[in-house]
């Protein structure tokens, strides 16, 4: 998907710079960074290593540590829901 981007946005430049023609690569290069960022969001979360925040919770230990990381998660997924 890196490469397609990589192709799109250099044609786009090409068509643009050397044939004064632009192409509408614009919005579909918008699209596959999208969808870059959303699998590059969901690999770091399985792996945990998704950024959160963990300042409270690496002070917490046991039952309040496991509320905290919820929390952690579940809060920012709620805010991305409003909207």
């Amino acid at each position: 998907m890196v490469l397609a981007e990589i192709v799109i946005l250099l044609t786009g430049v090409i068509s643009r710079f050397c044939f004064n023609r632009p192409l509408a690569s614009d919005k579909l290069a918008s699209i596959v960074f999208l969808w870059l960022a959303m699998f590059g969001a969901a690999i770091a979360l399985r792996r945990d290593t998704h950024m959160r925040m963990t300042l409270i919770s690496e002070f917490a230990s046991g039952l309040a540590r496991c509320v905290l990381e919820v929390l952690a998660i579940a809060v920012p997924c709620s805010f991305s829901v409003s909207y």
